[in-house]
């Protein structure tokens, strides 16, 4: 038992909440009594605080990468099979683990603070100590009275699981292995993406923190505007680089066939970040009546980030999202957390209106047409983000009046993805237009706005009349939604031109607007537009239980058996399995040892790797099943190969993952949508004999088969150790579709006995042994069973431009990055 372990990390935990309470107390008496020595208290504890954080993290990282089981959070996470490089991700798996990720991060920036930025106002700190807190009392997992504060991630495996019959023979039995990762979730992404979020996540505090500051010390209120853009564009970034990374992993691994499903999980860090979008654009013309409206958007996008939390870890979506975690009993604490939070944010907007006495605006001529336009904007985006969250909110809704013992019968929409996307596209297009508007009367003359506006419907009239009659634009919905699109990236690329040309300011919006109006065209497209090539022409019925959609959009593929997809001939090789070293072995060449589930013994002939021969034994990733499916162009004449992956997990059932071939004009997603049972064995057909000469033919479950020869062998492979008098192999040819295929069946004779191998072919369904020799008539008896022959079926769409989506993506993250150093100069 490595008791210390645990000792340590609880340890720093509660040291972390200690010090986050007292470093929050410092700063406060530091402000209140304008003392410095108590800033300098403050500053004392929470940079202890942010360095037992690191501790804390390095601690449990160490406890997963030793595999001290005897911990229920390890136990729960790790395995003794899991790659090095998938250990990390175990961290944050778990709820508890992505507290302390999020902790991990505001600790590095209450360091940043501390260090690089004296100048600002202890507020800032003092807001983020108290963010500290509340994160570190989610990891406390401790009682105060009839409170529980936390879940902890160092409680031992015999407390948390004292039921089990194990523990009350051996109370310090140790797990001799973990449950593992879910193989879903052992993928690059998992290590790259949570930490990118949280790290949005945690940034989100920042401007709220300044924005505190400034309407709350009097001192930093010239300051906290120039400060909050900065932070909010790096925000803006980080949360923005983090949800596209979650709609790539999606795209890459789920089967659901797109980058975006409109899941709850979804929604919920969507909507934050439309507000921190907002709180940007209402930081271009600040007026003073207009600097609580800043403060109100950034509020609101913190605020968010606390619900999104709630509903992703209270266990209030478990009905309605593949992502949400179950509820740890930290329902009532996130709940109170963010209550506290509302009612300070509320109370610190009052309070700053008072202390600036701001002036009323009276009358529409106050403001400027940019100012309007700019609100206008803003209000789009608001309503936006409410559309989206409302929605989303409906268990909430329903868990409320259930509280009150009225039942609800509010449910989300039937199909989500048609009701979010038609709202959305709606507000999309009147953002484009307000924006575009926008761009022009801060930028342009008034005498040019005309002209330009004009020339940019002009082009994005021509572009839109082009694709309705040579593209696929049909849909007048989407026909205004593209010309829509085109017009603002019309206007945009002038921009880009003039500002190119004169060193102008604003190349950082117009870059960002341009590829945010790009994605919208990569969106439609990709979304709207993509062809389903594996359409099922048979008139055969799949499955009764597949809904009309799957029979139709899906195709049966008989292993080795070609089958014409659109201009595509696809065949379907066989299964796959992962070995260790990353290759693919074929599964019919590899015998799994039952006892360790990712242990076998390759008997195939080509080695998948340097060094490993016939009848070596291989670590293998049984989880995972692949599937080679090989696509011919039958124009170009084009080779490839897709390895769509499948999983049976006896909760879920049959999980998904595709494989994308990815390109310019259009990628081709490929998953399967049903496989054949892998862990039950095949019902073979009673063996049919039949006698045959040397250079004669018979039939092989309607294949036509050849005796080529008899000849005598000396020695067997894998039975190198067993004794015979005499062996011979005969050699058939069988030829199918794919060309011919040569069966070895081995008659085996030693003293009085016989012995007969017979060959298996699964890519055609056929057992065939040699059973008897007639040396006198020169004839060959084989019995010949069959089985059902490998299959899978599948579905295979093309979508249209979707690099668009990403590459518009990367475009307006690098507006984003030109708009932050042009701030800083």
């Amino acid at each position: 038992m490595h008791y210390w372990a645990g000792q340590v990390g609880h340890f720093l935990v509660v040291f972390s909440f200690i010090a986050s309470l007292f470093g929050l107390l410092g700063f406060y008496l530091g402000e209140k009594e304008q003392d410095i020595s108590w800033k300098r208290v403050g500053n004392w504890l929470l940079g202890l605080q942010s360095v037992s954080v690191v501790g804390l993290f390095a601690m449990l990282l160490w406890m997963f990468a030793h595999r001290y089981y005897e911990y229920q959070y390890v136990w729960s996470h790790a395995s003794n099979e899991l790659q090095a490089q998938y250990l990390v991700s175990c961290i944050w798996e778990g709820q508890e683990g992505s507290f302390l990720l999020w902790l991990l991060w505001t600790a590095m920036i209450q360091l940043f603070i501390i260090g690089f930025k004296p100048g600002y106002s202890r507020v800032v700190l003092m807001t983020l100590a108290s963010i500290s807190a509340i994160l570190s009392s989610m990891l406390l997992g401790i009682d105060i009275g009839p409170v529980h504060l936390g879940s902890s991630p160092f409680i031992l495996a015999r407390e948390a699981m004292a039921n089990l019959p194990v523990f009350a023979i051996n109370p310090d039995y140790i797990p001799s292995n973990g449950q593992g990762l879910n193989p879903l979730l052992q993928n690059y992404w998992m290590v790259i993406h949570p930490p990118t979020l949280f790290l949005g996540f945690a940034l989100t505090s920042v401007p709220f923190a300044v924005a505190v500051a400034g309407l709350s010390d009097a001192s930093f209120r010239h300051l906290w505007l120039k400060e909050a853009k900065w932070w909010t564009l790096i925000t803006i970034l980080i949360l923005g680089i983090g949800i596209m990374m979650g709609a790539y992993w999606a795209y890459e691994t789920l089967n659901f066939g797109g980058y975006w499903n409109w899941d709850p999980v979804e929604n919920a860090v969507y909507v934050p970040w439309l507000f921190l979008v907002g709180s940007l654009h209402a930081m271009i013309v600040v007026r003073k009546e207009s600097q609580i409206r800043v403060y109100t958007m950034l509020a609101a996008s913190f605020l968010l980030i606390l619900y999104s939390t709630f509903l992703t870890r209270s266990g209030i979506l478990g009905d309605s999202s593949v992502h949400s975690f179950t509820d740890l009993g930290l329902s009532g604490q996130l709940l109170f957390f963010m209550g506290v939070y509302v009612v300070l944010a509320f109370w610190i907007g009052l309070k700053g209106k008072k202390a600036l006495a701001l002036p009323e605006a009276k009358g529409a001529n106050s403001q400027s047409t940019i100012e309007m336009l700019l609100q206008l904007g803003i209000t789009i985006l608001v309503l936006a983000a409410f559309q989206v969250i409302l929605t989303t909110s409906i268990p909430v809704y329903n868990a409320i009046v259930g509280a009150f013992g009225v039942a609800s019968k509010a449910a989300p929409p039937s199909n989500v993805i048609a009701h979010y996307s038609k709202w959305q596209m709606g507000f999309a297009c009147a953002t484009v237009l307000t924006a575009v508007l926008g761009q022009f009367f801060f930028k342009l003359k008034k005498d040019k706005i005309l002209n330009v506006l004009f020339y940019a419907g002009i082009a994005a009239l021509l572009g839109t009349v082009y694709y309705i009659f040579w593209g696929p634009l049909a849909t007048w919905y989407y026909i205004g939604f593209f010309l829509i699109a085109a017009f603002g990236i019309a206007a945009n690329v002038y921009l880009l031109y003039r500002a190119a040309a004169k060193s102008t300011t604003g190349l950082g919006g117009t870059l960002a607007h341009l590829g945010l109006y790009s994605m919208f065209i990569g969106i439609l497209f990709s979304a709207g537009y993509d062809k389903v090539i594996s359409l099922n022409n048979s008139g055969l019925v799949y499955r009764k239980d597949f809904s009309t959609e799957m029979n139709r959009d899906n195709v049966l593929l008989w292993r080795k058996k070609p089958m014409q997809m659109g201009k595509y001939l696809v065949t379907y090789q066989g299964p796959k399995t992962e070995t260790y070293a990353g290759t693919l072995v074929h599964s019919d060449s590899i015998f799994k040892i039952e006892e360790q589930k990712n242990r076998a013994i390759y008997l195939g002939s080509n080695a998948p790797a340097k060094g490993l021969k016939k009848g070596d034994s291989l670590w293998v990733r049984a989880e995972n099943t692949y599937y080679e499916v090989s696509y011919l162009d039958t124009a170009s004449k084009e080779l490839f190969t897709l390895f769509p992956r499948a999983q049976i997990n006896p909760n879920m059932g049959l999980l998904a993952s595709p494989d994308v071939l990815v390109g310019l004009a259009k990628d081709l997603y490929t998953h399967v949508s049903s496989i054949p049972p892998r862990d039950q064995p095949k019902e073979w057909s009673k063996p049919e004999e039949v006698e045959v000469a040397i250079g004669g033919r018979f039939f092989i479950n309607d294949f036509a088969a050849e005796l080529i020869e008899l000849k005598p062998i000396t020695k067997i492979d894998f039975l190198e150790d067993l004794k015979f008098d005499a062996a011979v192999e005969a050699q058939v040819k069988i030829y199918t579709e794919m060309g011919e295929v040569i069966a070895k069946p081995i008659f085996v004779i030693q003293g009085n006995q016989v012995g007969r191998i017979p060959t298996t072919i699964e890519d055609l369904g056929v057992r065939l042994a040699l059973e008897h020799i007639n040396h006198k008539e020169g004839k060959l008896t084989f019995s010949v069973s069959t089985t059902q022959r490998d299959w899978i079926i599948m579905k295979a769409v093309e979508k249209p431009i979707v690099s668009t989506v990403w590459g518009g993506f990367l475009l307006m993250c690098g507006g984003i990055v030109v708009a932050m150093v042009r701030k800083k100069r």
